[in-house]
């Protein structure tokens, strides 16, 4: 079964580039704790 993308990606080996790029950026900005401050943000 494949679930839908938010992405709009069809193409399994796109997505999986594309979904190994995101998670690499939100990693950094997670160890640069940049992800703190966009959540005090929100408070």
């Amino acid at each position: 079964m494949v679930l839908e993308n938010k992405l709009g990606i069809t193409e399994a080996a796109y997505l999986a580039r594309e979904e190994e790029r995101i998670s690499k950026k939100a990693l950094e900005l997670f160890e640069k704790g940049i992800l703190d401050i966009i959540r005090c943000w929100k408070v």
